[in-house]
């Protein structure tokens, strides 16, 4: 519907109900205010009827009465025989019963009665029709009609006026968003911006998500390829009799850390989409992170002793709430990266700080640092993505999935966290992890 149309129509509505409420109205008031009227000016006719007939003679009552047509008068004796009826209104039977039951005023239908019992004993009864709420109603018909087809046209004249100077300032400031022509529209702008900023952002947000996807996608089409590739050429080379006696066992090896690599690649494909998904373990318990550390070390012990790495481990006992299972995930990728990207020699430091305070939360501050072969400052911005690598080959030769620090920073999300990264490139990195006590 259209501003102007419905302007127009609660305009008309509102004008027709009032115009008709005030016929209402006033009809009520005249019939009211007639009928308190009538009353009085029936009552002095009876009394003035009652004063001629005592001090006149019966003889003269039908002359008294010639010029009474707008009143019923009834004038009986003492005993109820009717002396005298100018036959107007038919009211008498009523009227007598409610003079022996003392009344002297009564309605009959829409005719008022008043009764006056004279010093003779004789009984006057004077009767007038009155004009009911409807009949005064009617008589406002016409005006009714005529003032609301005049307020109609008012109306149109008055909404087409107001939707103008109505419209007109929303319009401009379609154009310009920055004008508001009055100080009532400048919260109306403010908000209409707001949303406009609020929509402007969800749209990138969809668009970003879309590309990440997208993104997601290939990557793991191409990271799932290259590992399928190498174990297929090496499989047909064997299978079409290529391969030598004695480079058998070299593509068997090969063929197996291959396969590894692509299950490992699995693995933190279902995991990162889990944790993205929110489908994660809700069961939380109390973990020990310091003696998850250790536990992580030992599983490490056999890729420490291959890259030539230790891992030192400080701090003391820092109980959270958590699911055992994800923690231990975070620490061992953390870990694992401290160990893959070092020299022979090269140490690992574990420390555990607790209890810690950050941004009025407290916890636990888990900090990873290697003395490694670090990074340029200029991938730390993007070193939480998924399938990132800073060295592609060196993660080829290490096989690194690039998934590792994309389930850390998912992980740190899921317990309301955060993680931090520092690095020089030939000096090694340093990994901050906080997790809050409770979740």
């Amino acid at each position: 519907m259209k501003l102007k149309s419905k302007i127009l129509k609660d305009f008309i509505v509102v004008a027709v109900a009032s115009v008709l409420v005030t016929m209402i109205s006033l009809s009520l008031f005249f019939s009211l205010a007639t009928y308190s009227v009538m009353k009085d000016d029936v009552k002095d006719y009876g009394e003035a009827v009652a004063a001629f007939l005592e001090s006149s003679e019966e003889k003269g009552i039908e002359h008294f009465f010639e010029d009474s047509d707008n009143y019923g008068i009834i004038v009986a004796d003492e005993n109820g025989e009717i002396i005298y009826d100018n036959g107007i209104y038919d009211v008498y039977e009523q009227s007598i019963n409610a003079v022996k039951n003392g009344q002297l005023e009564l309605k009959v239908g829409d005719k008022y009665c008043y009764c006056q019992k004279l010093e003779s004993g004789e009984i006057l009864i004077i009767s007038q029709e009155m004009d009911s709420f409807l009949d005064l109603f009617n008589e406002f018909i016409p005006v009714t009609v005529s003032v609301t087809l005049i307020i109609i046209f008012v109306c149109v004249i008055i909404s087409s006026k107001l939707t103008r100077g109505i419209v007109k300032p929303i319009e401009e400031m379609a154009i310009d968003m920055e004008k508001a022509p009055y100080d009532e529209l400048v919260p109306f702008t403010g908000m209409i911006k707001e949303q406009r900023q609020k929509l402007d952002d969800q749209m990138q947000r969809v668009l970003e998500a879309g590309k990440i996807r997208r993104d997601f996608t290939a990557n793991v089409s191409h990271e799932l390829k290259t590992p399928l590739t190498s174990i297929s050429g090496y499989a047909e080379m064997i299978e079409n009799g290529m391969a030598k006696p004695e480079d058998m066992q070299v593509f068997g090896k090969r063929i197996h850390r291959e396969s590894m690599r692509l299950l490992r690649l699995i693995e933190d494909i279902l995991k990162i989409s889990q944790l993205e998904s929110n489908q994660v373990p809700k069961d939380l318990e109390d973990v020990d992170i310091y003696e998850l550390c250790k536990e992580c070390r030992e599983s490490l012990d056999i890729l420490c002793e291959k890259y030539g790495v230790s891992i030192e481990l400080k701090g003391q006992t820092a109980v959270i709430k958590g699911n055992r299972d994800m923690l231990h995930e975070l620490i061992y990728n953390l870990c694992d990266n401290g160990i893959r990207y070092n020299h022979p020699g090269g140490k690992v430091f574990v420390t555990i700080k607790s209890p810690v305070e950050q941004n009025g939360v407290n916890g636990v501050n888990l900090i990873v640092e290697d003395n490694g072969i670090g990074i340029d400052e200029k991938h730390l911005s993007r070193i939480f993505e998924r399938f990132y690598r800073v060295d592609k080959s060196r993660s080829k030769q290490t096989g690194g999935t690039g998934l590792g620090l994309a389930i850390v920073k998912h992980i740190c999300e899921q317990y309301n966290g955060a993680v931090s990264i520092q690095s020089t490139l030939g000096k090694g990195t340093t990994i901050t992890v906080f997790l809050p006590y409770v979740q």
